[in-house]
């Protein structure tokens, strides 16, 4: 009995699906988020939102940006990893209210969906 391993590499470069049935791990650092995990983002967006003070202009942006990034057709982890971090990064230094307590929690639970 004689037993074959194939290693390939898979790359898509357009916008398509890549169906790799029986398959370890795919790997990138452009990864698109599926249906389930872009409901779970917009639910947690929308409660950040909720508490996110109304006249901090760098906050907003951050949202916007990954808001857009979510209603895209094919959202790329990476940008949307990377507005979580940088809108962590800027809370960091809020230390009361609902914002503190709240906002690195919701924005922890977003970034375990990706």
């Amino acid at each position: 009995m004689n037993k074959t391993t194939y290693n390939a590499a898979i790359v898509n470069t357009g916008s398509g699906n890549i169906n790799a049935t029986n398959t370890t791990n795919i790997v990138g650092n452009e990864n698109t988020i599926n249906a389930q995990t872009k409901e779970g983002l917009e639910e947690i967006m929308s409660q950040i939102k909720e508490i996110l003070p109304s006249n901090d202009p760098e906050l907003k942006e951050i949202v916007l940006e990954i808001e857009s990034e979510i209603s895209q057709l094919n959202p790329k982890k990476s940008i949307i990893k990377r507005g979580l971090q940088a809108m962590k990064g800027l809370t960091q230094g809020i230390t009361a209210g609902v914002i503190a307590n709240k906002l690195p929690e919701l924005i922890t639970s977003a970034l375990a969906l990706l």
